[in-house]
């Protein structure tokens, strides 16, 4: 059983790695699809948001899917998609496949990752299964830390075409792992599913908490497709280079990710989101006023450090909701998932109205537009917060 525990532990750690890193690799790419097909910029913007809605569209039948026929099935059904996406990327010469490919890349996604963390649920009791999502959720970091400047290198080496054979491989080997090794732990189906308590799920704390998750992801979905073009076509940065950048702002997160943790246990949650928040904005709209290499650079890594502050509170703070108000830590988790891929859908579609000449623009103006809707937020909530 502990072999079986360690095995299912991998297997999931692995696809969550693969599914992010392939997510990443497009980033420093997406001016390169431009050029090749002749788009207008803020183009990319769709490109890069259908994987969200792709996502969105599915999760519901990604769930019914992990409890009607299995966790190892639904986890290979997702595998032969996102390998028949990653081959549509190599060789699609217009747009609207392009899109296709994308979508099919969050449809997969959905299945991966709810039939994964439900694979995880089933090994792990109760008092085990934080510290085995914690270590699945690592994946994140690392294919968000790597993903960019490997893909960046890969097109200066060889072109459009290696970073997606390189992806091919990662799906090859992951496939391979999950038709071997992948199984279904016996009587799954006896599993109930928690109810979901709908009023001490949707407080007035709860609420200003997913209003938050919905500005963090939004921030980097709007930030990651605008930028890269921006980067390509005012700064002249190479495909390596943009995702050199992507890379230190990860890290910075990664980084100050655990700091802003152990902050707000010590001090306030709040405090420490809003330190976070208002840094993480401020940043935003201050990255494309310079085009130096030092500032771009630092600008992106003091928006992936603040970005981190402010994110670390929201988790925390949701669970301790949570267990006040009666609510199973899986309906929770269910409905962040739901709430963050919300945020990454939003994102690109507020940046398909960005050109960029006007970026610079838009994301200062982006910032009053946060600060007045987060002060609205703080004060609504007053009572709650303090």
């Amino acid at each position: 059983m502990r072999q079986q525990k360690r095995m299912a532990l991998a297997i999931v750690t692995l696809a969550i790695f693969v599914d992010i890193m392939i997510y990443s690799l497009i980033i420093p790419l997406l001016p390169q699809f431009v050029k090749k097909l002749h788009l207008a910029e803020n183009t990319a913007n769709l490109l890069y948001g259908s994987y969200a809605w792709g996502l969105l569209l599915v999760l519901p039948l990604a769930g019914w899917a992990a409890d009607r026929f299995g966790r190892r099935a639904p986890m290979i059904w997702g595998l032969i998609g996102l390998l028949v996406s990653t081959f549509m990327f190599m060789w699609s010469t217009q747009l609207i496949w392009l899109i296709v490919a994308r979508v099919l890349q969050g449809v997969s996604a959905a299945f991966n990752w709810t039939a994964g963390l439900a694979l995880l649920a089933d090994f792990f009791p109760k008092e085990e299964r934080g510290k085995a999502m914690g270590i699945a959720f690592s994946g994140t970091s690392i294919a968000n830390l790597v993903g960019p400047p490997l893909s960046g290198w890969l097109f200066d080496l060889g072109g459009l075409s290696w970073p997606f054979i390189f992806a091919a491989i990662l799906v090859v080997i992951d496939l391979l792992a999950r038709l071997l090794f992948l199984k279904d732990k016996k009587g799954f189906r006896d599993n109930k599913s928690e109810s979901i308590n709908w009023k001490g799920l949707l407080t007035p704390l709860n609420f200003f908490y997913f209003v938050n998750i919905v500005i963090a992801a939004g921030v980097i979905s709007l930030l990651e497709p605008t930028l890269s073009v921006f980067l390509d076509k005012i700064a002249h940065f190479s495909p390596q280079k943009i995702g050199f950048l992507f890379g230190a702002m990860t890290l910075t997160s990664a980084i100050f990710y655990p700091l802003g943790g152990y902050l707000s246990d010590k001090f306030s949650r709040v405090k420490i989101l809003t330190i976070g928040f208002i840094g993480m904005i401020i940043f935003f709209g201050a990255l494309p006023l310079q085009l130096d290499d030092w500032y771009l650079f630092t600008a992106a890594a003091m928006i992936g450090a603040f970005g981190g502050l402010h994110f670390a509170p929201i988790i925390p703070a949701i669970s301790e909701n949570a267990e006040k108000n009666g609510i199973g830590y899986g309906a929770l988790y269910a409905i962040f998932n739901l709430i963050y891929t919300i945020g990454i859908a939003v994102g690109p579609l507020i940046a398909i109205l960005i050109t960029v000449p006007q970026y610079g623009l838009v994301s200062i103006a982006s910032v009053g537009v946060f600060i007045l809707v987060y002060a609205w937020m703080t004060k609504s909530h007053k009572k709650q917060l303090a």
